[in-house]
């Protein structure tokens, strides 16, 4: 039920080609706020990321939606690709797909 759908996580899938992470968020509240009490913004990636210490898979923890944000921007950064290449490329080069999962039944 719906109520129930509530209560748990959401796994959003996150690409950036070549490269996806897998994203926990936490509960909501019926206020749309995240359930903060032991619940947490968990980043999931199979990849490693030396320049994060990360020397293999990894899951992440953090108590706040800003922080994983910021996690996100040390993975995924931004490309510049230059002025000599055309603005749709870039945008493409920067852009991300992302695909929620939900359990059925």
């Amino acid at each position: 039920t719906v109520a129930n759908e509530k209560q748990s996580y959401l796994a959003v899938l996150v690409t950036k080609t070549p490269e996806s992470v897998l994203v926990l968020l936490p509960p909501v509240s019926k206020s749309r706020t995240p359930i903060s009490d032991g619940h947490y913004y968990v980043l999931v990636d199979s990849h490693p990321r030396p320049h994060m210490n990360e020397t293999g898979s990894y899951a992440m923890f953090h108590g706040s939606l800003k922080s994983l944000v910021n996690t996100l921007h040390a993975v995924f950064p931004a490309m510049d690709l230059g002025r000599q290449v055309p603005e749709a490329t870039s945008m493409m080069y920067n852009s991300f797909d992302l695909y929620p999962l939900m359990r059925k039944g």
